[in-house]
């Protein structure tokens, strides 16, 4: 397994970036996102509001050990989302309470990688595989809007 750092100048800067869906799953459920220390929104413009609750090392996502920023979500909820798909998946919602965020490692023709892990549990999660994970989802920084003349 390989130990990654996170970025923590692309989660923690002063406004939101936007981040173009690249997974399967991403693309299908959240489509691309607005993402900031306190708020991630989707394309849709559903949000989740955040507070930053700190580091954890060692969070096993996807069969890598990476250190991950951990947010709680301050009103749980189990958004609708894309084609009627939720986050936590399932015709029974499922509160999301939590959000990690990381750095995947770069595949060939990625430029900056972010991967985010959802939870419904009560207290953060130590895996994205857990009993109440509700998937792994990954995005590629957007690249900068142009301004129109």
């Amino acid at each position: 397994m390989t130990l990654m750092a996170i970025n923590c100048s692309m989660v923690q800067a002063a406004g939101s970036e936007r981040w173009d869906a690249v997974s399967n799953t991403a693309a299908s459920i959240t489509g691309n996102i607005e993402f900031s220390p306190v708020r991630l929104r989707f394309q849709g413009g559903q949000t989740l509001e955040l507070a930053l609750q700190g580091k954890q090392k060692g969070f096993k996502a996807d069969g890598d050990v990476v250190h991950a920023q951990v947010y709680k979500v301050l009103q749980p909820v189990d958004l609708v989302l894309q084609k009627g798909n939720r986050l936590c998946g399932g015709k029974i919602a499922r509160p999301v309470r939590w959000v990690l965020a990381w750095t995947p490692e770069a595949l060939p023709g990625d430029s900056t990688p972010l991967g985010l892990a959802f939870s419904s549990g009560e207290t953060a999660p130590t895996t994205s595989t857990g009993a109440d994970s509700c998937g792994t989802y990954n995005y590629e920084l957007a690249a900068p809007t142009k301004a129109k003349r």
